[in-house]
């Protein structure tokens, strides 16, 4: 069993100018770390550095376990409560079934990166939990999740200094 820590981060949130930036680390049944890896990008949303992080870390491990003819089988861990509801309420459900519009009768946002995420909470071989974020590194989940957000923060200084 594998696990994967992600977060994403923006700073400006939404605005014209936001550097944003998300992070994941994936850590073997030994918690030793197989890899981690961040980046950035200008003019997007916190939501959405969250969404990616949940994607390019499954994408990566999938990738890694076909490569290394290992058994894909995965514990993920965030701290985004916009994923964890969306999956636990069963938000898009709804969403699929009244064609992409949500309950106020709005189009869902990042609906692209949905559609990516959703066979996630569908695959019985990803397991999804939300863990509290920005906390006291009282326990593993704390402590990889500070990690993460730590990677994340520091991705998005480095664009927003312009390296």
């Amino acid at each position: 069993m594998f696990k994967i820590y992600c977060d994403g981060s923006c700073k400006g949130n939404g605005k014209k100018d936001s550097v944003g930036a998300w992070a994941y680390v994936i850590l073997d049944s030994n918690n030793e770390i197989i890899t981690s890896y961040s980046y950035s990008e200008p003019n997007t949303t916190n939501n959405q550095m969250e969404m990616k992080a949940l994607i390019e870390s499954v994408k990566q491990l999938e990738e890694f376990c076909k490569e290394n003819n290992l058994n894909f089988k995965v514990e993920v861990y965030t701290d985004s409560a916009y994923i964890h509801n969306c999956k636990q309420q069963g938000w898009y459900k709804n969403w699929i079934k009244n064609n992409w519009v949500n309950a106020k009768k709005e189009p869902v946002k990042n609906k692209e990166l949905w559609e990516k995420i959703i066979p996630f909470f569908e695959d019985e071989r990803i397991n999804i939990f939300k863990v509290k974020g920005h906390s006291k590194d009282e326990n593993e989940h704390e402590k990889w999740n500070n990690y993460v957000d730590k990677m994340a923060q520091n991705a998005a200084d480095v664009l927003k200094r312009g390296f």
